[in-house]
């Protein structure tokens, strides 16, 4: 397991300022040319494993849970989310099977950093001798037995580092989710998603781990859509930037990418055009202006993916450490799964990525859902 904790917090004094015409301004590159749209929505569809569906249904809330931390328990958030859909009939419900291995991120991810994932014995985790200051890899992971010493696999960003058992399960399990909201938002442009993955994925980069994160969910599922002819953008709204989506663009340069995110908090890193910074105590009358003005750049693109985080609420326990977090509410996210479904015509996938208040994001993620489904149209 790979602990995001002790390297999230440097706290400075931030002051509010006049951030949304300036951060505007910033994005404007991202508009894109004219294209037709699917104009009528008519399903809403929620993506998750089959075997985890089956047990929710069954009252077994408590199925595959694991505390890997004080605040980080992700089969727990997907439960207790599923859960509460479930109760709410929210969405028609897609049941997916995992992958047989982890082959299928190949298309972001090297097969050597997936092997790392997949047989950690086969290799070993040394700390890294950074070079230059700005340098946030922590460890450089090498194979064992090698002959040239310098070959490595990935890097791991966080500055503690603990081999996750039962990992490669998981993210087989995230990988076939993955797999089926793309096929089937392909086969279905009509059709809206949201993939339940028990892993967030937005800090993994092509060869780095991070953040509680292992595979970036979000690209492999954009990488996928464009395969097929799509043309794709991702808007990250968790509190923390979305480094590992911004690294996974770079190599994607087709990939539309905006990442909306605390400034001065894990993992700053500087995303020029595709980060816009707030300060502590945003609410939503300030961060809603910036999400309607990335939708407005992105309105001919063919899908839109959110890379979901419920770690904006003024309750996240791991946000607000050090006089840090954001102020959004939990009836907040109401108004932002209307402004999603008012301000797109095009088809929209939400992907989860992180949250730490389990006891409230059932209900903010409920909230959204009614918001987005019942204002769509």
């Amino acid at each position: 397991m790979v602990s995001a904790r002790n390297n999230r917090r440097k706290p400075k004094s931030v002051k509010k300022r006049n951030i949304i015409r300036k951060k505007a301004k910033s994005v404007r590159k991202t508009k894109v040319s004219a294209k037709k749209l699917v104009n009528i929505r008519k399903k809403f569809n929620i993506v998750v494993e089959t075997n985890v569906l089956n047990e929710i249904q069954n009252g077994n809330k408590a199925f595959e849970v694991k505390i890997t931390d004080e605040y980080n328990s992700p089969e727990k958030r997907r439960n207790t989310n599923l859960d509460m859909l479930l109760k709410n009939h929210i969405g028609t419900f897609v049941g997916s099977y995992p992958e047989q291995t982890l082959d299928l991120a190949s298309c972001v991810h090297p097969l050597g950093y997936l092997e790392f994932l997949q047989y950690p014995e086969r290799f070993e985790v040394k700390k890294w001798q950074k070079k230059i200051k700005s340098d946030s890899r922590e460890f450089a992971i090498f194979r064992k037995h090698h002959d040239i010493n310098n070959i490595i696999a990935g890097f791991i960003t966080d500055d503690e580092y603990e081999p996750y058992q039962g990992l490669s399960k998981a993210l087989k399990s995230d990988l076939g989710v993955t797999r089926k909201a793309a096929q089937n938002a392909v086969l279905n442009p009509e059709h809206d998603f949201f993939a339940m993955c028990t892993h967030p994925g937005h800090h993994a980069g092509p060869q780095s781990m991070g953040g509680y994160c292992y595979i970036n969910n979000a690209a492999i599922c954009a990488k996928l859509l464009m395969d097929n002819g799509k043309t794709v953008g991702i808007v990250d709204v968790d509190y923390h930037g979305g480094d590992g989506t911004y690294e996974c663009m770079k190599r994607n340069p087709n990939l539309h990418f905006v990442s909306i995110h605390a400034k001065d908090d894990y993992p700053e890193k500087e995303m020029y055009q595709n980060g816009i910074e707030l300060p502590p105590g945003v609410t939503w009358n300030e961060y809603s202006d910036l999400l309607k003005f990335v939708l407005d750049q992105w309105v001919n693109l063919d899908v839109v993916i959110i890379s979901l985080g419920f770690d904006t609420l003024i309750s996240d326990p791991l946000t607000h450490e050090g006089g840090m977090g954001f102020s959004l509410k939990n009836q907040d996210f109401f108004q932002m799964g209307k402004l999603i479904a008012s301000y797109t015509k095009q088809q929209i996938i939400f992907i989860q990525e992180g949250g730490y208040d389990l006891k409230n994001i059932p209900t903010a993620c409920t909230n959204l859902m009614k918001g987005f489904t019942y204002n769509r149209s």
